[in-house]
Protein backbone atom coordinates (compact mmCIF):
# COMPACT_ATOMS: atom_id res chain seq x y z
CA UNK A 1 0.00 0.00 0.00
CA UNK A 2 1.13 3.04 -0.73
CA UNK A 3 2.67 5.15 1.90
CA UNK A 4 0.14 8.21 1.54
CA UNK A 5 -2.38 6.08 1.90
CA UNK A 6 -0.41 4.67 5.26
CA UNK A 7 -0.51 8.32 6.91
CA UNK A 8 -3.34 9.73 5.66
CA UNK A 9 -5.62 6.79 5.10
CA UNK A 10 -8.78 6.56 2.50
CA UNK A 11 -11.94 8.35 2.71
CA UNK A 12 -15.27 6.28 2.53
CA UNK A 13 -17.41 7.60 -0.33
CA UNK A 14 -20.55 6.16 1.19
CA UNK A 15 -20.32 7.86 4.95
CA UNK A 16 -17.47 10.41 4.57
CA UNK A 17 -15.11 8.69 7.33
CA UNK A 18 -11.18 8.45 7.32
CA UNK A 19 -9.70 4.76 7.91
CA UNK A 20 -6.67 2.69 6.67
CA UNK A 21 -7.84 0.23 4.72
CA UNK A 22 -7.38 -3.71 5.46
CA UNK A 23 -6.80 -5.99 2.65
CA UNK A 24 -8.90 -9.23 2.15
CA UNK A 25 -7.48 -11.48 -0.27
CA UNK A 26 -10.21 -14.25 -1.92
CA UNK A 27 -9.49 -16.85 -4.49
CA UNK A 28 -12.05 -17.87 -6.14
CA UNK A 29 -11.55 -20.39 -8.90
CA UNK A 30 -8.64 -18.86 -10.76
CA UNK A 31 -9.68 -15.21 -9.72
CA UNK A 32 -7.74 -13.44 -6.62
CA UNK A 33 -9.11 -10.86 -5.72
CA UNK A 34 -8.05 -8.32 -3.12
CA UNK A 35 -10.99 -6.01 -1.41
CA UNK A 36 -11.21 -3.82 1.54
CA UNK A 37 -14.24 -2.76 3.67
CA UNK A 38 -15.30 0.74 5.43
CA UNK A 39 -15.17 -0.43 8.99
CA UNK A 40 -17.66 2.30 9.64
CA UNK A 41 -20.94 1.88 7.14
CA UNK A 42 -18.87 -1.46 5.42
CA UNK A 43 -18.93 -0.22 1.97
CA UNK A 44 -17.18 -2.68 -0.04
CA UNK A 45 -14.43 -1.49 -2.78
CA UNK A 46 -12.74 -3.80 -5.19
CA UNK A 47 -8.95 -3.19 -5.33
CA UNK A 48 -7.92 -5.69 -7.60
CA UNK A 49 -8.51 -8.74 -9.94
CA UNK A 50 -6.18 -10.96 -10.84
CA UNK A 51 -5.82 -14.59 -12.49
CA UNK A 52 -2.46 -17.00 -13.04
CA UNK A 53 -1.58 -14.84 -16.42
CA UNK A 54 -1.75 -11.77 -15.18
CA UNK A 55 -0.02 -12.73 -11.71
CA UNK A 56 2.49 -14.00 -13.81
CA UNK A 57 2.96 -11.30 -16.18
CA UNK A 58 3.03 -9.30 -12.61
CA UNK A 59 6.07 -11.14 -11.42
CA UNK A 60 7.89 -10.32 -15.12
CA UNK A 61 7.25 -6.73 -14.68
CA UNK A 62 8.27 -6.45 -11.64
CA UNK A 63 11.77 -8.29 -11.92
CA UNK A 64 12.53 -6.05 -15.15
CA UNK A 65 11.63 -3.26 -12.73
CA UNK A 66 13.99 -4.47 -9.91
CA UNK A 67 16.91 -4.82 -12.67
CA UNK A 68 16.10 -1.75 -14.02
CA UNK A 69 16.92 -0.33 -10.38
CA UNK A 70 19.96 -2.19 -9.79
CA UNK A 71 21.60 -1.08 -13.69
CA UNK A 72 19.82 0.75 -15.87
CA UNK A 73 18.33 -1.42 -18.99
CA UNK A 74 18.74 -1.08 -22.45
CA UNK A 75 15.77 1.39 -24.18
CA UNK A 76 14.46 -1.54 -25.54
CA UNK A 77 13.91 -3.75 -22.47
CA UNK A 78 12.76 -0.40 -20.98
CA UNK A 79 10.43 -0.12 -23.68
CA UNK A 80 9.38 -3.60 -22.97
CA UNK A 81 8.87 -3.07 -19.29
CA UNK A 82 6.27 -0.12 -20.19
CA UNK A 83 4.51 -2.22 -22.42
CA UNK A 84 4.24 -4.67 -20.21
CA UNK A 85 3.16 -2.32 -17.04
CA UNK A 86 0.29 -0.85 -20.13
CA UNK A 87 -0.66 -4.69 -20.78
CA UNK A 88 -0.89 -5.37 -17.38
CA UNK A 89 -2.95 -2.67 -16.45
CA UNK A 90 -5.49 -3.18 -19.25
CA UNK A 91 -5.75 -6.80 -18.32
CA UNK A 92 -6.70 -6.05 -14.52
CA UNK A 93 -9.69 -3.25 -15.89
CA UNK A 94 -10.66 -6.03 -18.07
CA UNK A 95 -10.96 -8.72 -15.07
CA UNK A 96 -12.71 -5.85 -13.16
CA UNK A 97 -15.59 -5.34 -15.03
CA UNK A 98 -15.75 -8.93 -15.95
CA UNK A 99 -15.91 -9.70 -12.24
CA UNK A 100 -18.47 -6.75 -12.00
CA UNK A 101 -20.96 -7.65 -14.33
CA UNK A 102 -20.69 -11.46 -12.89
CA UNK A 103 -21.99 -9.99 -9.96
CA UNK A 104 -24.65 -8.08 -11.42
CA UNK A 105 -25.76 -10.98 -13.48
CA UNK A 106 -25.64 -13.01 -9.95
CA UNK A 107 -28.13 -10.87 -8.98
CA UNK A 108 -30.27 -10.13 -11.62
CA UNK A 109 -30.55 -14.46 -11.42
CA UNK A 110 -31.06 -14.43 -7.61
CA UNK A 111 -33.66 -12.16 -7.84
CA UNK A 112 -36.08 -13.27 -10.74
CA UNK A 113 -39.13 -13.18 -8.47
CA UNK A 114 -38.57 -16.84 -7.27
CA UNK A 115 -39.66 -17.51 -3.50
CA UNK A 116 -37.37 -16.00 -1.16
CA UNK A 117 -36.18 -13.10 -3.53
CA UNK A 118 -37.45 -10.40 -1.11
CA UNK A 119 -35.14 -11.67 1.67
CA UNK A 120 -32.24 -10.97 -0.69
CA UNK A 121 -32.91 -7.66 -1.11
CA UNK A 122 -34.35 -6.85 2.39
CA UNK A 123 -30.76 -5.33 3.77
CA UNK A 124 -30.26 -3.18 0.00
Amino acid sequence: MGDLIKEAGIRCDKCGSRFLPHLKKTEVGEWEITTFACPFCHKGYLVSITDRELRKEIQRYSRLSDENKIHRLSLERQEEMQKLKASNMARSRELKEKYRKEARDGEEKENDGSPGDEYLSAGS
